[in-house]
C-alpha cells in the first residue's frame, strides 16, 4: 500500500507540472488538488516513521525503507514547489485581469468628456456626470493598486526564484495602476479647468447647486 501510494502522489506531482504550464488551466482547482495531494503524501511518509524504528530495533537492513523515504520526500518537494507555482501564477493572473479592466475603465472614461453646448446647465451637468465618473474609476484604481500591494508583501516572504519574479511582475503591474491614475489625475484637472471655464463665460448657470439639482432630476 506504501509504494501504490508513493507512484500515486509521483504521478500527480508530474500531471500538475505539465498542467500548470497550460494557459488554460484552472489554477484554482489546481491549487486544491495540489494540497490534497500533499497531505495525502505527508501522512504516508509519517507512516514510515514507526516502520522504520520497528526495523531498527529488529535490526533488520532498512536501506528499501530508506529509498523509499527519500522519493517521499522529493515528492513533497515537488509537490510544495507546483503548489506555491499555482499560487504566484493565480495571483499574477488575477493582477493582469485587473489592470486590463482598470485600463478598458479609464479609456472609457477619457473619451466621455461632454461635447460642447451652448446651455450652460445642460454644460455643468455634462461635466458634474464626467467628473463623477472620473473619479469612481480612480477609486477603483487605487483599492486595486493597494490590494496588489499588500499580495506583493505576502510574497516577498518566499525565497524562491518564482517568488522574487513574481515580485518583479507584480511591481510592473502596481506601476502601470499608477499611470492610470496619474493620466485620470490629467484628466480631472482638464475637466476642473472646463468647470472654471464654463462658469466664468456669459450665459452661465447661476451656480454649481442648479446644475446638481437639474443632475439628480434625471
Amino acid at each position: 500500500p506504501l509504494e501504490e501510494g508513493l507512484q500515486a502522489a509521483e504521478k500527480m506531482a508530474e500531471k500538475h507540472e505539465l498542467l500548470l504550464s497550460q494557459e488554460s488551466a484552472n489554477l484554482k482547482e489546481l491549487m486544491k488538488e495540489l494540497k490534497n495531494a500533499e497531505i495525502k503524501t505527508q501522512d504516508l511518509q509519517l507512516s514510515l516513521k514507526p516502520l522504520a524504528r520497528l526495523m531498527e530495533s529488529a535490526k533488520v537492513d532498512g536501506s528499501r525503507l530508506q529509498e523509499m523515504q527519500e522519493r517521499f520526500q522529493s515528492t513533497l518537494t515537488k509537490l510544495k514547489q507546483h503548489s506555491e507555482a499555482c499560487f504566484l501564477q493565480d495571483l499574477l493572473r488575477d493582477a493582469e485581469a485587473r489592470f486590463a479592466t482598470a485600463k478598458a475603465s479609464a479609456d472609457e472614461v477619457e473619451r466621455g468628456a461632454p461635447s460642447k453646448t451652448t446651455d450652460a446647465v445642460q454644460a455643468a451637468t455634462a461635466l458634474n456626470k464626467w467628473e463623477k465618473s472620473i473619479q469612481t474609476v480612480m477609486l477603483s484604481i487605487s483599492s486595486n493598486r493597494s490590494e496588489m500591494s499588500l499580495k506583493r508583501l505576502g510574497i516577498q516572504r518566499l525565497k524562491s526564484d518564482g517568488a522574487v519574479q513574481a515580485v518583479e511582475a507584480l511591481n510592473g503591474t502596481i506601476s502601470e495602476m499608477e499611470g492610470l491614475n496619474k493620466r485620470l489625475t490629467e484628466v480631472r484637472s482638464k475637466a476642473a479647468e472646463d468647470r472654471r471655464r464654463l462658469f466664468q463665460r456669459p450665459g452661465k448657470p447661476a451656480s454649481s447647486t442648479q446644475a446638481n439639482d437639474s443632475m439628480e432630476a434625471e
